[in-house]
């Protein structure tokens, strides 16, 4: 039996995350936390090397026509 506290389901909401001059790495990333040590607010990684993206960084680059595609699926998430 659910309580009042309980969660019973999850919405998924995407965000954009711009990155200049092709510099794609944790050090521009707006998810990097650094307080003692850096780490990724979405993987909960901790970043050894900030000037390259984190080992499971889960930012997808839009394929030639502009579409989100997951590699694993190949399925369409956003055109």
């Amino acid at each position: 039996m659910a309580t009042e506290n309980a969660c019973l389901s999850y919405e998924e909401r995407w965000v954009n995350l711009f990155f200049t001059d092709g510099k794609v790495c944790c050090k521009y990333c707006l998810l990097l936390q650094t307080y003692s040590r850096p780490y990724c607010l979405r993987t909960g990684e901790m970043i050894v090397n900030e000037n390259v993206p984190g080992y499971w960084c889960p930012l997808l680059k839009p394929d030639e026509k502009g579409r989100i595609v997951n590699p694993e699926t190949g399925e369409v998430l956003q055109t």
